[in-house]
């Protein structure tokens, strides 16, 4: 069974908890729950997944009790679930609002180098623009 699968297996399960999914020497989550790591840690979601090493395990799980988020964590044959809290959709809300904002931020820069980047010349117009704001 692949990561995303029993990420969303267990998702159903525990809806409002988030799901950890142990594989070899790191641990993912996906979805709305790696915009939740994005938030509270400021780890990058690529293809709507976020990995750590295993390592850091004991500070996730620390900072995840202290925001009353509730855990499980998978290791293939092994789940754990740790009910702490029932924060979970209000975290979910505001990391979503957050990186949402975080996304349009980084597509109008991406658009700001490009017209840059095609021609110069806009550089002085877009440098004068957000000098008047």
């Amino acid at each position: 069974m692949k990561n995303i699968d029993r990420y969303l297996s267990l998702k159903n399960q525990y809806q409002n908890s988030l799901v950890l999914i142990k594989t070899g020497n790191f641990y993912y989550t996906y979805l709305e729950d790696s915009i939740i790591l994005n938030y509270l840690f400021n780890y990058q979601v690529q293809n709507n997944r976020v990995g750590f090493p295993l390592s850091v395990i004991d500070k996730i799980v620390e900072e995840l009790k202290n925001n009353n988020i509730s855990i499980v964590i998978n290791d293939k044959d092994n789940t754990k679930y740790q009910n702490v809290g029932s924060n979970y959709q209000d975290i979910k809300i505001k990391a979503k609002e957050v990186y949402d904002k975080k996304k349009e931020i980084e597509d109008l820069i991406d658009k700001i180098r490009y017209k840059i980047d095609k021609y110069y010349f806009n550089y002085k117009l877009i440098k004068d623009f957000v000098d008047e704001l």
